[in-house]
C-alpha cells in the first residue's frame, strides 16, 4: 500500500509518476487531506483519506505492521496527527520513478476506513434536508465545479469537511492547510479561480479583491439562509458563471460530526481535537 502527502502534488512529475506506477502495479493508494485528487473519488487504486481523524489509520489497517508493506511519499509529520508510523518505509516523490513495487493481480479491496466512512456519509450525498448536511453541500460543490476552480478552505469545520466528504474529480480541486495557521485561502486566491468555505461566525472571511476572475466565498452556518439543495447549487453556478467575488449564505448543519466519531473518533486535524 502507497500512502501520499501533501509532497507529491508539489513536487513537479510526482503526481504523475504516483498515478501511473499505482495503476500499472495495481497498488492501492491511501491520501492525507493534503493530496486530495490524486485520484477520481470512484478510482480503484483510491483508498481513501487519512489524517483526519483519530482511528484513521487503525481503521486503514496501517497502524501496525501487518500483512502488506506500506511505502509513504511526500508526508510530513503533520499530516499524520501522532507522527508517520516507525514501519512505514520512507520514499522521496522524486525517487518514485525508480521505486520497484510487484505486481499485483487486482487492486487491494478498500480498508475497513473506507467502509465505515460510506456507511454513515454515503446515503447523506442525496439528503434534502434542510439546513442541509455538509456531506451533501460537499458533493453538490464538487458536483458543480469546473476542472479549473479550485475548492479551499482554511483549518476548521469547513475543512475537515472537504477533506472527509468532498467527491474529488480532478486533480488539484482540492487544497486544505497544512496546519493551524497556514492559511491556504490566500495562496489559492492570489493565483487561481476558487470557491472559498467558511463555517459560523466566528470563522474569518477573507478580504477577497475582485481580479477579473471567479472567487466564490460559501459561508456554512447551521444558522445560516435556510436554501434547498436545488436552489444552493442555483445561486453557486450563477455565481461560477460571472466575474467578482460573490458571497453566498447557506444553511449547513456544520456541527453535525457525531455519527463520523463514533466510527473513526474525534477530529485531530489542524489540532481541533
Amino acid at each position: 500500500m502507497l500512502v501520499a502527502g501533501g509532497g507529491v502534488p508539489g513536487t513537479p512529475g510526482a503526481t504523475e509518476t504516483l498515478v501511473a506506477l499505482a495503476k500499472r502495479t495495481r497498488t492501492g493508494v491511501l491520501n492525507t487531506f493534503l493530496a486530495k485528487g490524486l485520484f477520481r473519488f470512484d478510482d480503484p487504486a483510491h483508498l481513501g483519506t487519512i489524517g483526519l481523524q483519530r482511528d484513521d489509520l487503525r481503521l486503514a489497517h496501517v497502524d501496525v505492521p501487518g500483512e502488506f508493506a506500506v511505502v509513504v511519499t511526500g508526508v510530513d509529520d503533520d499530516e499524520i496527527p501522532g507522527g508517520i508510523p516507525d514501519h512505514w518505509e520512507r520514499v522521496d516523490p522524486g525517487d518514485l520513478g525508480s521505486l520497484h513495487l510487484p505486481d499485483a493481480p487486482s487492486f487491494l479491496g478498500r480498508p475497513e476506513l473506507y467502509g465505515a466512512i460510506a456507511a454513515v456519509c454515503g446515503p447523506l450525498y442525496g439528503d434534502d434536508r434542510v439546513p442541509l448536511s455538509p456531506v451533501r453541500a460537499a458533493g453538490d460543490l464538487a458536483s458543480a465545479l469546473g476542472a479549473e476552480t479550485v475548492v479551499t478552505a482554511n483549518a476548521g469545520l469547513a475543512g475537515f469537511w472537504l477533506g472527509r466528504t468532498f467527491p474529488t474529480r480532478h486533480p488539484g480541486s482540492v487544497r486544505l492547510p497544512a496546519r493551524a495557521g497556514h492559511d491556504v485561502v490566500a495562496e489559492v486566491l492570489a493565483s487561481e479561480p476558487a470557491v472559498v468555505v467558511v463555517c459560523g461566525p466566528d470563522d474569518e472571511v477573507p478580504e477577497v479583491a475582485p481580479t477579473g476572475g471567479v472567487v466564490v466565498v460559501e459561508h456554512w452556518s447551521p444558522t445560516g439562509l435556510p436554501t434547498t439543495p436545488a436552489d444552493r447549487v442555483a445561486a453557486l453556478t450563477r455565481a461560477l458563471g460571472a466575474a467578482g467575488v460573490h458571497h453566498l449564505e447557506v444553511g449547513v448543519a456544520v456541527g453535525d460530526v457525531a455519527d463520523l466519531v463514533a466510527v473513526a473518533g474525534p477530529v485531530v486535524a489542524w489540532g481541533l481535537g
